[in-house]
């Protein structure tokens, strides 16, 4: 006799086992056998016990297997298995006709451990704001004998949903009864009437009492979703230029949409005035529809020589009809927007009131001061603002209407002129002659030779800011050699 197989397995959740022996043959008489066990990590009188007839077995005459009973014992708190060995010890009474086969007489018992861990039943719950209460429910793997205990604690340094504002746990303890393997706690959600980006609750396992937490699911995140929208300016300043065409200032929602709203404004004058330098354009009061996330404040502005500024705020937020709005706020942080119209010059109106021979008004100073000549007009260049005698120094000096500052100058040397030009630029608040030591040096320059460059935009090192320009050439070929101010950089003097 022996027994079949060299392990056998048994759950720690099955209270009692019987362990199979083979009888080969027919057994005559009566017999006893006596077994035994050797500990392993599983330990007798701890893990398992032998019942019934304990160590010994009484056999039948016929009996053609039989087994041993063991008790088995749960445990709870290990998560591992456990093994002990079994042995057929010997026959009584002896029988020489009965033998215990030397080669199965023992085998190893493991005793599975069934895996009892307390978890979250979903790792991920996402809740609206305003679902005012919910059960957050816990669940064991498998059925435990005793009662299982266990906290819940809130992990402040992963939630952003903070405890007390914007939620509560009224009881923290979990305790599910023998047998059983659910348990819920309840949540209550504070709603508000604020916009903000959804909040995060992390609740972990802790303090577990009779069985392990699990590894992967002891920690859970509930999501609780805004439904608020915050609204506001997009930006919280924006350049606009004078007179330009009319321009829309975004106005723009975060949060889900579900409501028409209106946007109530403020205006104040800094510098700007409404109804002079600007005008709010129809409808005063944009509207955002249900669904979308952004509507337009659309002004008019006038052209301006310098730079002028208003101020929008964002006072009040009413539906359609007048009535308040509460699921839409005024976000603090966009409600003002401060707008600059950014001042123009006019350079039509720069006129040229001085000049060496040739360079006069009535030739064109529009030319002077914006033209770009090219080699296919320079003969006209040369015919309208040029020095007979072609001696330098030639000027010119132009009247721009009023106080700018320069910040670059765009000179072009006459095609073909490679005898490197020497040009200054001179600003002053008032009239001086070509000659007063008063004009303020912005510019010195020489055009290269090697390679020759006849195109240069010169930028003007400094703050210099006047009404009044000149252009002196003091070497070259007077006024047939530098065709221009081609391009003047100005910005209002405010």
């Amino acid at each position: 006799m022996g027994f079949e197989r060299d392990n056998y397995s048994v759950g720690e959740d099955q209270s009692y086992y019987e362990l199979p022996f083979k009888i080969q043959g027919v057994l005559e008489n009566p017999v006893t056998l006596k077994v035994s066990s050797t500990d392993g990590t599983a330990v007798r009188g701890v893990d398992f016990e032998f019942v019934g007839g304990g160590t010994d077995i009484s056999l039948s005459r016929g009996d053609e297997w039989n087994f041993i009973g063991f008790a088995i014992k749960d445990d709870v708190t290990s998560i591992e298995d456990k093994v002990f060995n079994v042995s057929l010890e010997s026959i009584d009474p002896a029988n020489p006709l009965i033998n215990i086969s030397a080669a199965d007489k023992s085998c190893t018992v493991t005793i599975k451990n069934v895996e009892r861990r307390l978890r979250v039943t979903d790792t991920l719950v996402e809740i609206p704001e305003y679902i005012g209460k919910m059960n957050y429910d816990f669940n064991l793997t498998a059925i435990v004998p005793a009662t299982v205990k266990a906290t819940i604690e809130v992990d402040t340094d992963k939630s952003t949903a903070i405890e007390g504002k914007h939620f509560t746990i009224a009881n923290k303890s979990i305790e599910i009864a023998p047998g059983e393997t659910d348990f819920g706690v309840e949540i209550k959600i504070i709603d508000d009437i604020l916009g903000h980006d959804n909040r995060k609750i992390f609740l972990k396992i802790t303090n577990a009492e009779g069985v392990e937490v699990s590894d992967v699911y002891g920690v859970g995140e509930i999501v609780i979703e805004n439904d608020d929208n915050t609204i506001g300016f997009q930006f919280s300043s924006l350049p606009v230029v004078g007179g330009g065409p009319e321009f829309q200032i975004p106005i723009t929602v975060n949060g889900v949409r579900n409501e028409t709203v209106q946007c109530i404004f403020e205006v104040t004058s800094v510098t700007a005035v409404q109804g002079v330098d600007f005008s709010v354009a129809a409808p005063i009061k944009p509207i955002v529809n249900a669904e979308e996330l952004v509507t337009y404040l659309k002004i008019n502005t006038i052209q301006t020589a310098v730079t002028k500024v208003f101020k929008l705020k964002l006072i009040d937020i009413k539906g359609t009809n007048g009535e308040i709005q509460m699921n839409t706020t005024i976000d603090p942080n966009r409600a003002e927007c401060e707008v600059s119209i950014t001042g123009t010059i006019d350079k039509t109106k720069w006129v040229m009131i001085d000049g060496s021979v040739g360079a006069t008004a009535e030739q064109g100073p529009e030319k002077i001061i914006d033209g770009t000549y090219g080699d296919e007009e320079s003969s006209k260049w040369h015919s309208l603002y040029t020095d007979p005698t072609c001696a330098a120094p030639w000027h010119f000096i132009i009247d721009m209407q009023e106080t700018v500052f320069i910040s670059s100058i765009k000179l072009n040397a006459r095609a073909g002129q490679q005898d490197s030009p020497h040009v200054a630029v001179y600003i002053s608040d008032e009239v001086l002659a070509k000659d007063s030591p008063d004009w303020v040096e912005m510019l010195d320059y020489r055009f290269p030779t090697n390679p020759y460059a006849p195109v240069q935009t010169l930028p003007i090192p400094g703050s210099h800011k006047g009404r009044y320009m000149m252009l002196k050439i003091l070497e070259g070929r007077g006024g047939s050699n530098v065709s221009a101010f081609t391009e003047i950089t100005v910005n209002p003097a405010d």
